[in-house]
């Protein structure tokens, strides 16, 4: 989660803070320099000036441990793409590390059909002289099924460590990679049609019907006709072999935004043996230049009955699509026995018709955001694990929940809250969370390595569950729903409760810290 800024001439804003890998664990600062073109889906070439993305690391010794790493997503000529790094990469039978780079075509739902044919170089600068002595020219055609390209073992890491080089700097080195020539043109009917099979990952046929209108970035409403997507599912009984697991649709246009479908045919409830059918439906990453804006939507999710030629299962929805919450849907929606049953007319001939029917698409501008995430070996980072320990004397006079006394680890103050008899979404399962009580700027985070574990005191097995996460004011809680099973923890035979005492641990390790602009 690095800080990303755009000079030079560009028709979209950069909207990569919310787009990067969770496997960015270093600050860095991301620039585009030069002019950036603005593709609109036709055959055309961006071939004037050459255009530079720069991505700059500090606190590159913490980087070395963590293999690969994103940059944020950055827009040139008309597309988003990103860079990743591998600073520890290695060649069969070779002991030495290198430097890999890879350039990756983040894939928009608008260029699904197109072919981008690039040519362009990968950098390292040369810090110490203001030049880049290491340059590796590439040329690539990205589409749907092949969006990366990049050069593994660009350079020794013992090489780029080396002072004389001027590459490491002050613990800080930067990458970039060079845009020499971009070329979009429209891929053929048969990429089109395996690109469908590959997203869909099942035989099914899918069509919108209804009028579409295209959002401009503009608050605005388009809720005229109705709008459907239908997605047929042929072979049904071949996606339930599959097993429990989501299966999506191909992406479709409607009321201007692109949406897909997910489904799972063998979805369960917890405690009940009975499998059901659950949808979802998610916007798809907008392009950068809707990053800013937030998706109203009211919608109904549809069963289609083939024998009557209605649906009589309907499951209206209303949500607020964004960045942060890009997906809704109906858990456990219809029993997976009833939709096979014959008399229903869901399940005809092997095929079946689920479908998403859109009553108000409502399109408004939200706050663009930024993220700089520092994660350095500082003196007043507690990058050592602190342990705190809540022994409970009577666990069946816990209230539900009951809270621990408070307790200061890494300079934060903390309580550990547990659900004795489980929470309402989770009434099988022991509940734990960390809570975070001591208030920080209200821009700033914390990122931490936290854990908790519930003491196994016979055998020393203990139960123990861990995350990276960042807490902040407006979200200072973290734990787990289903910490453990019920049976599982009060079972004699496990160790965790032994008569009425049990004993829970909490370790934080506070790693780095950010900042929202």
């Amino acid at each position: 989660m690095g800080n990303s800024c755009v000079t030079g001439s560009s028709s979209t804003s950069n909207h990569g803070q919310s787009l990067k890998s969770n496997g960015e664990k270093a600050s860095d600062n991301s620039c585009v320099t030069g002019s950036c073109l603005s593709n609109q889906g036709q055959s055309q070439e961006s071939n004037g000036s050459e255009t530079t993305f720069k991505w700059r690391i500090d606190g590159f010794s913490s980087l070395l441990d963590k293999g690969w790493t994103s940059s944020s997503v950055f827009n040139i000529r008309g597309f988003d793409w990103y860079m990743v790094l591998n600073l520890r990469d290695r060649k069969s039978g070779d002991k030495n590390e290198y430097v890999s780079l890879e350039l990756v075509l983040f894939l928009a739902p608008e260029i699904l059909h197109t072919v981008v044919e690039a040519s362009f170089k990968f950098l390292i600068y040369d810090q110490s002289y203001g030049k880049h002595l290491e340059q590796h020219q590439v040329s690539q055609n990205f589409q749907a099924p092949s969006r990366v390209s990049g050069t593994s073992f660009m350079i020794p890491l013992a090489t780029l460590k080396e002072q004389s080089s001027g590459f490491l700097v002050e613990d800080s080195c930067v990458f970039g990679i060079q845009f020499i020539k971009v070329v979009p043109v429209k891929g053929s009917s048969k990429h089109r049609q395996n690109l469908k099979a590959n997203v869909a990952r099942a035989i099914g046929n899918s069509c919108v019907t209804g009028s579409s209108q295209s959002s401009q970035g503009h608050c605005q409403e388009s809720n005229g006709s109705e709008t459907t997507f239908k997605w047929r599912i042929d072979g049904f009984s071949s996606l339930l072999d599959k097993g429990e697991g989501w299966t999506n649709s191909s992406v479709f246009n409607i009321r201007g935004f692109n949406w897909y479908l997910m489904l799972n045919p063998r979805d369960r409830k917890s405690g009940d043996k009975n499998e059901y059918v659950s949808l979802k439906l998610v916007l798809t990453q907008t392009v950068s230049e809707r990053s800013h804006l937030i998706a109203k939507a009211t919608f109904k999710f549809l069963i289609y009955d083939q024998s009557y030629g209605k649906h009589h299962e309907e499951h209206q929805v209303s949500h607020n699509f964004q960045a942060a919450s890009r997906v809704s849907g109906i858990s456990c929606m219809i029993p997976l026995a009833k939709l096979k049953e014959q008399s229903s007319g869901f399940l005809v001939k092997d095929s079946c018709v689920f479908g998403i029917q859109f009553i108000k698409v409502v399109a408004v501008k939200g706050n663009d955001v930024s993220e700089t995430l520092f994660v350095q070996k500082i003196s007043n980072i507690c990058s050592d694990p602190q342990v705190y320990t809540w022994n409970i004397d009577d666990f069946f006079v816990l209230k539900n929940p009951s809270t621990s006394p408070e307790f200061e680890l890494c300079g934060h103050k903390w309580l550990i809250t547990i659900y004795p008899s489980g929470s309402d979404k989770n009434p099988n399962y022991l509940s734990l969370y960390l809570n975070m009580k001591d208030s920080l700027h209200k821009d700033s985070a914390i990122l931490a390595d936290v854990s908790i574990t519930i003491k196994d005191q016979e055998t020393g097995k203990h139960k123990k569950l861990s995350a990276r996460l960042q807490l902040k004011n407006c979200a200072p809680t973290w734990g787990w729903g289903k910490f453990i099973s019920l049976e599982d923890f009060k079972d004699s035979s496990q160790g965790y409760l032994v008569k009425t005492k049990c004993c829970i641990e909490a370790q934080i390790a506070v790693i780095g810290s950010s900042k929202t602009e």
